[in-house]
């Protein structure tokens, strides 16, 4: 199925539904298997993004008031990608695949070509034992979270409510504590106690006296 129109429903039972304006629909949604659902909130701007179904059961969900622009891709089944109001990203990849889910909460804003992925896609194996190594993951990123720049978010991690992802980071193990700026590759906590605004605020003189 090839959506062009809001609130479709083919006959695989396969189901998107879109309150708002044509214009802001995703450019390009292919869904290719049974009973999947794509819940695309109202008042956002989608597109610039382009959504990729292979299975059968999956859901995608996406709150009001999103700005996005790159792709979703979901294959395997029973997987949901959630994404919460107010998020917005530019040119982002998020793959969820083998079995494994992606959330993201509210209020995000992603920086140009980050990925987010359930898996590395490839095998690792043990040459001992035959057996494969990089298991797959589900990822969660909570609420009010800035990743910047080329950050890649890996497998089975989780990035903590009101944090910061330093550009080009490597985020390959699961954080808790909010309120932290996390930068590197592999990624670690460089700063506690921080937040962040999408608007750009005055710097104080004595504070960036102190600062410099």
């Amino acid at each position: 199925m090839t959506v062009e129109h809001v609130n479709e429903c083919d006959q695989r039972n396969n189901r998107v539904t879109f309150c708002g304006e044509r214009s802001a629909m995703p450019s390009a949604i292919s869904v290719a298997g049974e009973s999947n659902r794509l819940d695309l909130g109202s008042g956002g701007k989608l597109a610039g993004l382009q959504v990729t179904v292979k299975g059968s059961r999956n859901r995608l969900m996406i709150g009001d008031d999103c700005i996005l622009n790159g792709r979703i891709i979901i294959k395997g089944d029973a997987q949901t990608v959630r994404i919460g109001a107010r998020t917005s990203f530019q040119n982002v990849s998020v793959y969820s695949v083998e079995g494994c889910d992606v959330t993201i909460g509210e209020d995000c804003m992603f920086s140009k070509r980050i990925e987010i992925r359930t898996s590395d896609s490839h095998s690792i194996i043990d040459r001992a034992t035959g057996l494969r190594l990089n298991r797959p993951g589900s990822v969660t990123i909570g609420d009010h979270v800035w990743i910047g720049l080329e950050a890649v978010v890996s497998k089975g991690v989780r990035v903590p409510d009101n944090s910061i992802v330093g550009a080009k980071s490597f985020v390959n193990k699961s954080f808790h504590e909010p309120y932290v700026l996390i930068a590197g590759a592999p990624a670690a906590i460089i700063r506690r106690n921080v937040d962040w605004d999408r608007r750009l605020l005055p710097v104080e003189p004595e504070l960036a006296l102190r600062q410099a």
